[in-house]
């Protein structure tokens, strides 16, 4: 309930600071007077758009300030879930500084826009002509039965799940577009692959190979250089192991007597050992070594095989082929896991088309037992409010499995306020009176079913007038006994009906135009109601009529 607007440097209004009650009040004034103005500063603490152009003096920012009673309505999650404090009477707060950028304020907290109009949409409802027209829109029927079958708990599980099913959806329908391609770039991919792995590319044994190749290109030479070192060691008649040999014996009669002596007589020994080795070593190489024609071929290959996979990719080393072999390996799983992929989503989607089957098929039921009700309770309410002749009956399809945001039913609203003529779309079928009218009717019931605070009807009165307004006004009185109830309305029978009647003016201060409102109190009220009637000087006879209207 909206207890306390404060509005600053807002379009018309410079300073408003006014109280506010429950029940019914009406809001009236002449054309252009700032009512709408009310409004928009109202929908800008409730998370409208903010433009600098709404600044009565640009020079100076506009503060907004909305003081509401929330204890009633259950709240208490939201704040928590934002991380607000929480205050049975919190105050919502809107700053428009002079360059038309916003901050938003719960309980002197900053929030986002966002959150503000969450809620917003939790404390008043706005409906004003534009809301009308949203009449014709299934979404808006369908949202009416629902808020009608307190469907909002069940909503939220189905909306959670279609969204999460459209995802899936959209993904898999991007990998099934995706799965020709990569078949096709599979069999590329594994070709190349192939030809790696067959090439048993190892950087070691590739050195080897060089290596190998080398010395079977230089065999001859290799072996004869063995064999002529060989017989310079050993085979030669002055060969070196026979001169070391001589040697060692002349060190060997005079080691006993030096010692340092004796120390090279033991080197020149070890010298002989290691020659006698290397000879040894050296006749084997000469007898191991030739020029193996079939070798050096394979080796060749394996060689130009590697040169050409280098050459083909466009790289200098083993080590660059075996990164492309590790990446053509990558890429060949990802694909062959492809099909695991799509299959799995297949499965979650599955498992959500269940969870949505089940969860639409209870909102569609929950619809088509709610209908009847409604229509009964809409025919009474309709002619309540002087649409003695008109009909409704709701148009329903419902179609399994074939999901829409807002489940499986396709709903709609027919209407006819003439006798005999055929039910029709509304927006076919309603004047701009009736729409008016019916929407009414539309907002009477939800009103039963919800805990919004606070209904603000912005000249809902448009194409009616004498006893229908009378009838409509009544309406709104029946509305206000659960509800905070705002009209904004230029008819006097409907002004007659509130319980708080609020006047808005203009006045020149200064050259300038500002608004401003005020509570009236029994006497300016029947003035104001018989201006409505009789004009700016009401005559004797509409004084006489608003004292009636008010039941004075």
């Amino acid at each position: 309930m909206l207890l306390h607007l404060k509005i600053k440097n807002y379009i018309l209004i410079k300073d408003l600071d006014i109280d506010f009650e429950e029940g019914f009040s009406v809001i009236t004034g002449e054309t252009g007077a700032g009512k709408s103005i009310l409004l928009g500063a109202l929908g800008l603490i409730l998370g409208e758009r903010a433009e600098s152009k709404q600044l009565f003096n640009d020079k100076e920012k506009c503060v907004i300030e909305g003081t509401f009673n929330i204890e009633p309505y259950n709240l208490k999650p939201f704040f928590e879930d934002k991380n607000l404090d929480y205050d049975n009477q919190t105050i919502l707060r809107r700053e428009v500084a002079e360059n038309g950028k916003s901050r938003a304020f719960v309980n002197d907290t900053p929030v986002s826009l966002s959150d503000l109009k969450e809620l917003g949409t939790r404390l008043v409802d706005i409906h004003s002509q534009h809301e009308t027209l949203q009449l014709n829109s299934a979404k808006y029927q369908i949202g009416f039965i629902d808020a009608y079958c307190a469907n909002k708990n069940l909503l939220q599980q189905y909306d959670t799940h279609y969204r999460q099913y459209r995802i899936l959806q959209m993904e898999l329908q991007s990998l099934l577009e995706q799965e020709s391609q990569m078949k096709k770039d599979l069999d590329y991919f594994q070709f190349q692959w192939n030809e790696l792995h067959e090439a048993q590319l190892n950087e070691t044994e590739y050195d080897s190979i060089v290596q190998e190749i080398d010395s079977l290109n230089n065999a001859d030479e290799i072996k004869n250089s063995a064999i002529a070192a060989s017989n310079i060691l050993i085979e030669q008649e002055l060969n070196i192991l026979d001169q070391l040999n001589e040697i060692r014996q002349l060190l060997a009669g005079v080691a006993k007597f030096h010692t340092p002596v004796a120390g090279l007589h033991e080197r020149i020994q070890s010298a002989s050992i290691e020659l006698k080795d290397i000879a040894r070593d050296l006749r084997h190489i000469a007898e191991s070594t030739f020029a193996d024609g079939e070798k050096i071929a394979i080796y060749n290959q394996k060689l130009q095989t590697v040169f050409n996979l280098q050459k083909k990719h466009q790289v200098q080393s083993i080590t660059d082929l075996l990164k492309i072999y590790n990446e053509l390996e990558e890429r060949i799983n990802s694909i062959t896991g492809f099909d695991e992929k799509i299959e799995s989503l297949k499965q979650s989607i599955a498992t959500l088309q269940s969870q949505l089957h089940h969860i639409s098929k209870e909102l569609s039921e929950r619809r088509v037992m709610a209908m009847p009700k409604i229509i009964t309770a809409l025919q009474s309410l309709l002619l309540q409010v002087g649409l003695v002749n008109a009909l409704v009956q709701f148009d329903h399809t419902a179609t399994e499995n074939a999901f829409n945001d807002t489940g499986i039913d396709k709903i709609q609203l027919l209407f006819t306020g003439n006798k005999g003529s055929a039910l029709a779309p509304i927006h076919k079928a309603a004047s701009g009176g009736e729409l008016s009218r019916l929407m009414l009717c539309i907002k009477y019931l939800m009103a039963q079913t919800t805990l919004l605070p606070t209904l603000i009807f912005d000249e809902i009165d448009s194409g009616i007038s004498g006893e229908v307004s009378m009838k409509v006004g009544a309406m709104m009185q029946q509305m206000s006994q659960k509800h905070q109830v705002f009209a904004i309305t230029h008819l006097p029978q409907i002004a007659s009906k509130g319980t708080h009647h609020y006047f808005v003016y203009k006045q020149l201060q200064n050259n300038v135009t500002v608004s401003h409102i005020k509570k009236l109190n029994n006497t300016e009220r029947q003035v104001e109601i018989a201006k409505m009637l009789g004009g700016e000087k009401p005559s004797e006879t509409a004084l006489a009529n608003a004292k009636e209207l008010l039941g004075i």
